[in-house]
């Protein structure tokens, strides 16, 4: 293999470490300042401005991977189009003003056009970023993530004390978006000029017209709770599942999400080989995720009820339960990811298409159905139909391309049952105040999932480099 995904992990792995104290701690710290009504507002703004921005989130990122002969012209094209997509989206989002502003608050409404113009932001440093992640330089990436969540955090608490409220949350995601495109235009010869050309225009086309619609899909899928929770139950409901739904995502994503972000390179560079080679790739790589989340989520578990008790006041004591429920749900998002992945690079798009018609649908019934029974059905529900879509889509997958499913699943699934069989009695009977017998277990669980997790690796060994 001419990429070495352990090789290359290895080198981000104390960055990505870095990262997710970073996260850890801003969470807990902003907490304590903005209250969850705050958050709940900011939420509802990110919602709305997802929604109206789907021209400018049309799918360029695997039409860039995926071709051979990278012109000069055609790298251009995909910056110009990108702009002037985002531009149209936030013009929409202005001459909307009138029309939402009587049925949402003024912050909602500013709050909203802010992130939409910090979208043309951050469009405008769209193709440094494509040509680094293009040229594998995942290192220095994952670097730049770290300094920059730092030094936005640092910006967004000062502005949280003073009483900033959503406007923190703002300023955080301008000032992360402001330093991200001056550092990728200062590591990238290449210079924006607008161009727009048939040829090329044609070319992305093939890939657009058909990820547009998977895109507009994926936004039902991955967005419309937050939009249903706004609109049924309120801004405070909102704020404390936005929250729970961050804590169970963000060891998920700063880990095993980045290993799938890292995929569609990898993916991409070895579709036109042989069959027995990508499968090789794709079963490590999911190798790799699948035995991450599930020892993170097994270890969220033991200590969550311990570590909301400490950080968090009783503004926010919804959030464990809700958590909870967002577990399953946060476990399969990266593997989701990962396998939607392999299969464009696999050019079966029409599969994704179909899965994703079928999850929306479930979504707007479900979030429709349960917004009256409260944030708890509503998160199970995400799980369960995320769940769903991604057995379809592994499946598919598997009959295409012969990996060995038992091998990726099994023996983590049984270590996580077991350690989760164990834990539900102590919790029950000790509660919180059984903190050595948590420990031992988690001490337990961890040692046992990691020498599974090196005896299984060896089996990569014998793959050529």
């Amino acid at each position: 293999m001419s990429f070495s995904l352990q090789n290359t992990a290895s080198r981000v792995f104390l960055w990505q470490r870095a990262n997710q104290v970073i996260y850890l701690v801003r969470n807990i710290i902003l907490a304590r300042f903005i209250a969850p009504a705050e958050f709940g507002l900011f939420a509802i703004a990110l919602n709305l401005a997802s929604y109206i921005a789907i021209l400018g989130t049309l799918e360029f990122r695997t039409a860039f991977f995926a071709a051979k002969d990278l012109t000069e012209d055609r790298i251009r094209v995909q910056w110009s189009t990108e702009v002037l997509l985002n531009f149209v989206t936030l013009l929409i989002g202005a001459l909307l003003i009138p029309w939402l502003s009587q049925t949402r608050p003024h912050a909602v409404i500013i709050a909203m056009i802010s992130i939409l113009a910090i979208s043309l932001l951050e469009a405008s440093f769209s193709t440094p970023l494509y040509l680094l992640e293009r040229d594998l330089r995942f290192p220095f990436l994952s670097a730049l993530y770290t300094v920059v969540n730092l030094t936005s955090f640092i910006v967004c608490l000062g502005i949280a004390i003073a009483g900033g409220g959503w406007v923190a949350l703002v300023i955080d995601r301008a000032v992360a978006a402001g330093i991200k495109g001056v550092i990728l235009y200062s590591k990238t010869k290449w210079r924006p000029r607008f161009l727009l050309r048939m040829p090329e225009l044609r070319y992305y086309w093939g890939f657009v017209s058909i990820l547009f619609l998977t895109g507009l899909l994926g936004k039902v899928l991955f967005e419309f709770d937050i939009y249903a929770i706004g609109k049924w139950i309120g801004p405070e409901a909102n704020g404390i599942y936005s929250v729970a739904k961050k804590w169970a995502l963000l060891p998920m994503e700063l880990g095993a999400g980045f290993i799938a972000i890292m995929a569609l390179s990898l993916y991409s560079s070895k579709s036109h080989l042989s069959l027995e080679e990508f499968r090789a790739s794709y079963t490590e790589i999911t190798f790799h995720i699948t035995r991450f989340c599930l020892a993170i989520a097994v270890l969220m578990a033991i200590f969550m009820k311990d570590f909301f008790s400490i950080f968090y006041d009783q503004n926010w004591q919804g959030v464990p339960t809700i958590f909870a429920a967002l577990v399953p749900y946060a476990i399969l998002r990266p593997l989701y990811q990962n396998v939607s992945q392999a299969m464009q690079a696999r050019k079966q798009l029409g599969a994704i298409l179909a899965v994703m018609f079928l999850q929306s649908i479930l979504i707007i019934f479900s979030m429709i159905w349960l917004a009256s029974r409260g944030l708890g059905p509503i998160a199970g529900a995400m799980g369960a139909i995320l769940g769903l879509g991604y057995v379809l889509l592994e499946w598919q997958l598997h009959r295409k391309v012969g990996h060995s499913i038992f091998f990726i699943f099994a023996f983590p699934l049984l270590l996580a049952l077991a350690a989760l069989s164990a834990w539900l009695p102590i919790a029950r009977i000790t509660g919180i105040q059984g903190v050595a017998m948590r420990v031992g277990l988690a001490l337990s669980y961890t040692l046992l999932a990691s020498w599974e997790w090196w005896v299984a690796r060896r089996r990569f060994q014998s793959i050529p480099a």
